[in-house]
């Protein structure tokens, strides 16, 4: 059976066909520089005959002497997570991507947002989102599909249980099949990761949907969308959801170019709006569901995420927000009652 393996992999040198990962991350980085020329360093002591900057120094030779940036990194926090090294691509969810560790970047430095926020994770794989939407959100839906996914994935959750000084008792893992409506408690395989009355009431409350690196199949990115669209009609009180993803580049035989098919087919589910432009992203009304739903996509510049885990965050990782477009020109609404 043909296998596929994260690129986050790559360096990792395990011959297990799963294992245990750590990852570092930092709150806060500075650099600073060693060999500095101290104030009283006079220009008298550089060799005669030679013009250079005060900020140049020559060795005994005359030639330069570089100074070497040294970083200080501050270590805050690591976490432990159990993935498969490669996998089918059927069970990719217990592996780690990068589209998820950059979508982690975004929350260890938007506390603020989700704090509070009731968060429903859209293919949450091995938990590492959840793990560290923990410390701030005041309810977290973990989901996927697969009773070997969930399990790792609630292994993972209580693992790393020390990032947050409440416990993960307000993170729940569940299955979740995005053909399937979420419209009463869902039967599930195991009982421990079923939908319950007491889950529901919580929904009722949804602030975010979250989805990291799950933008990877044509067909699979068209149901995320129709769940996404039912989610928004079913609980108003969603803002938005936040896509992570990589631009994931083929050959195409038929264009006969190099062309990222997936993320092409992923940008026709919505229209893009200027980062600058002001879109209001609250529902004030509740969505006709016979009427078609626009939505509408802002993207998140990369450059304005600290890269907190050490891994080759390329070009190619995006990160949207996507949230209905509700005003009265654009789809049909109701008026709340």
């Amino acid at each position: 059976m043909e296998k596929v393996l994260s690129e986050v992999h790559l360096e990792l040198r395990c011959s297990e066909e799963t294992t245990i990962t750590r990852f570092d991350f930092r709150s806060s980085s500075q650099s600073s520089s060693c060999d500095e020329p101290s104030s009283s360093d006079p220009e008298e002591d550089l060799p005669r005959g030679r013009h250079v900057s005060k900020n140049i120094r020559l060795d005994n030779d005359g030639d330069i002497k570089l100074r070497r940036g040294k970083k200080k990194r501050r270590v805050a926090r690591s976490l432990s997570i159990c993935h498969s090294m490669s996998t089918p691509l059927a069970s990719v969810g217990l592996q780690v991507w990068r589209g998820a560790l950059l979508f982690a970047e975004f929350v260890l430095q938007s506390q603020e947002r989700f704090h509070g926020a009731v968060v429903l994770e859209l293919g949450g794989g091995t938990g590492l989102v959840g793990a560290l939407l923990a410390p701030c959100a005041r309810h977290v839906f973990v989901t996927d599909i697969g009773e070997d996914i969930l399990k790792n994935c609630a292994r993972n959750i209580e693992e790393n249980r020390h990032l947050s000084q409440g416990g993960v008792e307000h993170i729940q893992v569940r299955e979740l099949d995005w053909r399937c409506p979420l419209e009463r408690p869902v039967e599930t395989s195991s009982a421990t990761f079923q939908w319950g009355a007491d889950d529901l009431r919580r929904m009722k409350n949804l602030s975010y949907l979250v989805a990291a690196d799950c933008v990877y199949d044509e067909p699979l990115t068209d149901t995320l969308f129709s769940c996404v669209k039912y989610l928004f009609r079913a609980y108003p009180s969603c803002r938005s959801l936040f896509v992570s993803l990589e631009k994931r580049v083929n050959f195409s035989l038929v264009d006969l170019q190099a062309r990222a098919h997936a993320y092409d087919h992923f940008r026709t589910h919505f229209t893009a709006v200027e980062p600058s432009q002001h879109v209001p992203i609250d529902v004030p009304v509740a969505l006709d569901h016979a009427a078609p739903m626009k939505l509408l996509g802002r993207q998140i510049s990369c450059d304005t995420i600290g890269q907190a885990f050490d891994y080759d965050r390329t070009c190619d990782l995006e990160l949207w927000e996507i949230f209905v477009d509700s005003t009265k020109e654009s789809c049909a609404v109701v008026e709340a009652k």
